[in-house]
């Protein structure tokens, strides 16, 4: 049996009143600045920007401040931070992150009645590899189980970007009747128009078929771990104030060295039978009963996510985050929750 090994829960985060309160100072204090020294322009935007900065940095140490849980399934421990109460969301992060990439939107969730789960993908972060390894559908079952020895039950509301996203639609096709709502976010789903994104002789993205080789990316990016992952991020996010140094900095210390990298790339190595067994399930007839979101950032994946899900889910609802990149939570957060929460009901 699972076990939980530690729950230093605190109460439920709630930042709304830090939030407001701290974003009214820092609005009041940098319009009257501006308003003084600059033109009726440049107040509008240190307005917007002290704004931004101060309800990010807000909400990101009450995240920090939730509990965090330890689980024994698969094998492994997995790591995930847990606050609110209500229905649960489950948010499953992408690569090179950990469950922090939900730190801007996770509070949010917890205002508006859930029960939010943001667990380290396995072989990540807090998280344990599994040791039926790095299939999305045994991953998917795994962090079920998570769900199951936290004693939350009931239907599921499931968030994924990038290969949280492929995970969660592994876990909705496995078990449709214990999922309430999907949302994907920026991402190409094996076996549904990943296959194509691979193929780079038509243009698709190079580092697929480098991180899937054996031991080649970690030998090549062992030791230059921090070059590396500021340009990943400076290449796919089209706002670059959403990942000052200090949150590379906690993405490199995640990924740091040959084993963690190994790792990370393991969540790649399978995309070959994955996208085999989403195929599989979809030339049989397969269909998404749930609600499903298709969530794209303007300059990333846009509409295509939709496009490429209406074969399994014909009602699926196409949502295009305007001025984002890959990483839609971090970059438009407020613009993402616009569109996340109400869906979620």
């Amino acid at each position: 049996m699972s076990e939980i090994l530690a729950h230093n829960k605190t109460a439920p985060v709630s930042t709304h009143n830090s939030t407001q309160d701290s974003t009214q100072d820092s609005t009041q204090d940098s319009t009257q600045d501006s308003t003084q020294d600059s033109t009726q322009d440049s107040t509008q935007d240190s307005t917007q920007d002290s704004t931004q900065d101060s309800t990010q940095d807000t909400t990101q140490e009450s995240w920090r401040d939730v509990a965090h849980v330890l689980v024994d399934v698969g094998g492994a421990q997995i790591g995930s931070y847990v606050a609110g109460d209500g229905p649960p969301v489950v948010l499953l992060h992408g690569w090179p992150q950990t469950s922090s990439a939900w730190r801007q939107v996770a509070p949010a969730l917890v205002a508006a009645g859930y029960t939010v789960v943001a667990p380290d993908l396995p072989g990540v972060g807090s998280s344990g590899e599994l040791a039926s390894g790095y299939g999305k559908d045994d991953q998917a079952t795994a962090l079920r189980q998570v769900l199951y020895h936290l004693g939350l039950d009931g239907p599921v509301r499931l968030v994924g970007h990038d290969i949280g996203g492929m995970i969660a639609f592994s876990w909705a096709r496995q078990f449709p009747d214990e999922v309430a709502r999907l949302a994907l976010v920026d991402l190409a789903i094996p076996g549904l128009g990943l296959e194509q994104a691979m193929d780079v002789a038509r243009g698709g993205r190079w580092h697929f078929g480098f991180f899937m080789a054996e031991a080649v990316p970690e030998f090549l990016i062992d030791g230059h771990e921090e070059q590396f992952f500021a340009h990943w991020f400076a290449t796919l996010a089209a706002s670059q104030r959403a990942f000052p140094p200090d949150v590379i900095a906690e993405t490199t210390a995640a990924y740091r060295g040959s084993d963690a990298l190994r790792r990370g790339f393991g969540h790649y190595r399978t995309l070959l039978t994955d996208g085999q067994a989403n195929a599989d399930w979809l030339t049989s007839g397969g269909q998404l009963p749930m609600p499903v979101a298709a969530i794209g950032g303007e300059h990333a994946v846009g509409d295509r996510l939709a496009q490429a899900v209406h074969r399994a889910a014909p009602h699926v609802e196409a949502v295009v985050v305007a001025g984002a990149g890959h990483f839609v939570a971090e970059e438009q957060p407020q613009t993402f929750l616009a569109h996340l929460i109400p869906f979620l009901r």
